[in-house]
């Protein structure tokens, strides 16, 4: 199944990616997300995009650049649930 991934506005903020007939939202996280004050923030984002009905799948820019399969496999469970998924690396310090 191919998906139509760009950067998009979604309620009040900018997905990096998000695919509208899946309601899924993608997002590269950088070094500026390990803090703690930075992930809280992510946290309360993605919590409240979940409420509407959107699926965050986290992964680190090390992962996309190192094993992109491995993202798009992280993103599988958007396809039957609405959960935020988080990969490995976008929350390790």
């Amino acid at each position: 199944m191919a998906l139509n991934l760009c950067q998009h506005v979604v309620r009040d903020s900018i997905a990096d990616f998000y695919c509208h007939e899946l309601r899924l939202i993608i997002e590269v996280d950088g070094e500026a997300h390990h803090s703690p004050i930075q992930q809280e923030r992510d946290d309360e984002r993605d919590f409240q995009l979940a409420a509407y009905g959107y699926c965050t799948v986290r992964v680190s820019n090390a992962e996309v650049l190192t094993d992109l399969d491995a993202v798009c496999k992280d993103a599988r469970p958007c396809h039957t649930s609405r959960s935020i998924i988080y990969s490995n690396d976008a929350v390790s310090q």
